[in-house]
């Protein structure tokens, strides 16, 4: 498992911690910096599976273009975030 891939393990298991002993209306107070490392996680991936999904439409592009417009469409989605 990579380094990153571990921390967001980690992450993931810190945020799930907080189900166990938190009201759903977030009382005791919980670590921004741990919502906001969540959500850039998430965020990464996002991107990620965004520009994987345009590669493999470039790589099956078809003589009318059509793949470059998909992923072209997809970068786009990418670049909204």
């Amino acid at each position: 498992m990579s380094r990153e891939a571990e921390s967001t393990s980690a992450l993931i298991e810190r945020m799930r911690a907080f189900e166990s002993d938190h009201a759903p209306d977030g009382w005791p107070c919980i670590r921004m910096r741990d919502i906001t490392a969540l959500c850039d996680a998430v965020e990464a991936a996002r991107a990620a599976a965004l520009e994987e999904a345009a590669d493999v439409a470039d790589a099956h592009a078809t003589c009318e273009g059509i793949g470059q417009c998909i992923a072209a469409e997809i970068r786009a989605l990418k670049e909204k975030q």
